[in-house]
């Protein structure tokens, strides 16, 4: 047994370039340039290239090439797509009919390689079986295929690196051309020697000698773990205005506070105030959900967006989601026309999950319902809340007054974490609302309530308080 945190610590240590990313024959080894960019690149060019190649609406949708990918490595490539998600807006959606889309294929000729930056119709993202199917590395060209180019020839690297020109092939030398200041948008993000984005010492390399030194001393360069934390800045800053919300779907299932089931028991704790998560009895054990989908409710597509968020959840904590196969206590994902809602917590027996496929199929809100499962319920009804949101009471259905009574303070376990704007369990601002003006206001000017992106830092902690073991 391991918690959570050690396993992260297991992730971190290993994991470097790949020498798949320099034999691909295009522009710095990996990034294949429209005709364009080959012209801007003669007068130096863009660090995050231009808003024409932004994938509209933060979308970037993808197909596999199924003749070259396993089941598993596909999987591995959708948990390195989780890992963008995980952190930004970006939405990584698998291609219908959509014209501007990323083909994820390979061929012995271009090993890792991607275009960069949207282009409006189908658009190659090379990763060869043999050398490119490792976290980072798939990080690394999905980054190129969302726009972003090599941290090395920044146009302030010379401040932080020694390019070795004796050490590179003579062929590859325009490779380490920095980039020309007065075009570079960096959004003010300094230097990152631990971006995904870096090459590594020996990059191009002809006889082994660094061509990358770093000025600072045992800095490591070239690792492909995953996001450094300037990546996500600068994934944030360029694609930055991408927000799903709580919706209505969430008020219409005549549940508790809309979609809490509660049992016979729960129902009589309210009364006197309940933890804000339900105590141990209500805990998975072992952290292990077993679970069931309704396949004759949802698409292929859907059900797929329902086991990507689900693998959210999995990704930053030790839940695992298992299929059922005997198990007596599972979760089963319906599809029934009553809203999104869940029954709340570890019952015994089969227990709910149900997601109406026309309103409740947003990443977020898949992972809000699942975390009721888990046995969390809504932050907007703390104890402490009223430090934080004013409640409209005058605003709200008058059958609805009771879904934001407060938790009673000498019974709640919130693991000492303080209250969350950001909570993806957070009701929106106009939560069963009768006259569409606000039923919840925040005193802290600016903040926005009721994300339905993803899990919030303090959602993760407190999961992982609540499930601190990785068996």
């Amino acid at each position: 047994m391991k918690t959570f945190a050690a396993a992260l610590w297991c992730v971190v240590l290993f994991g470097g370039e790949s020498y798949f990313e320099e034999t691909g024959g295009f522009f710095e080894g990996d990034m294949i340039l429209s005709p364009e960019q080959s012209d801007a690149v003669k007068n130096g060019y863009t660090a995050v290239l231009g808003e024409a190649s932004k994938w509209p609406n933060n979308i970037v949708y993808y197909m596999f090439n199924t003749a070259v990918f396993t089941t598993e490595q596909q999987n591995l490539i959708r948990k390195a797509m989780d890992q963008i998600e995980l952190v930004t807006c970006i939405r990584f959606v698998p291609r219908t009919t959509q014209k501007g889309f990323s083909y994820i294929t390979t061929s012995p000729q271009t090993d890792c390689s991607s275009y960069v930056g949207y282009h409006g119709g189908q658009q190659t993202l090379n990763l060869n079986p043999s050398g490119c199917l490792y976290v980072g590395t798939i990080i690394h060209e999905l980054l190129h295929t969302l726009g972003f180019v090599h941290m090395h020839t920044a146009s302030d690297r010379d401040f932080y690196v020694d390019i070795n020109f004796d050490a590179i092939k003579p062929e590859h030398q325009s490779n380490f051309r920095g980039y020309n200041s007065s075009l570079i948008d960096d959004y003010g993000i300094p230097y990152d020697y631990e971006s995904v984005m870096h090459y590594g010492r020996t990059a191009f390399s002809k006889d082994g000698q660094p061509t990358i030194i770093p000025k600072k001393p045992n800095a490591i360069i070239g690792q492909r773990n995953g996001l450094s934390a300037k990546d996500i800045k600068r994934i944030n800053q360029r694609y930055p205005n991408y927000l799903e919300m709580a919706n209505k779907f969430e008020e219409v299932g005549g549940n508790f506070e809309g979609d809490i089931e509660l049992t016979s028991d729960q129902e009589k704790a309210v009364k006197y105030g309940y933890t804000a998560i339900i105590g141990e009895s209500y805990k998975w054990p072992n952290n292990i959900v077993p679970y069931t989908i309704d396949t004759s409710a949802f698409t292929i597509s859907q059900q797929n967006s329902i086991l990507f968020a689900i693998q959210q959840i999995e990704l930053v904590s030790c839940v695992r989601f298992k299929p059922r196969t005997t198990e007596t206590d599972y979760v089963t994902v319906r599809g029934e026309g009553t809203g999104c809602w869940a029954s709340l917590g570890h019952r015994g027996g089969p227990q709910t999950v149900n997601l109406q496929p026309n309103g409740c199929m947003s990443r977020g809100t898949i992972i809000h319902e699942f975390l009721h499962a888990l046995g969390f319920v809504h932050m907007q009804s703390a104890s402490d809340r009223d430090f934080y949101v004013t409640i409209n009471w005058s605003a709200m259905q008058a059958d609805r007054a009771s879904n934001f009574e407060r938790y009673s303070s000498n019974v709640v376990e919130d693991f000492g974490i303080p209250y969350d704007y950001d909570s993806v369990m957070h009701y929106g601002p106009t939560a069963f609302t009768y006259n569409g003006q606000p039923t919840i206001v925040p005193k802290q000017p600016g903040v926005t309530i009721g994300q339905r992106v993803g899990l919030s830092y303090k959602d993760i902690k407190r999961l992982n308080f609540f499930y601190p073991n990785c068996y």
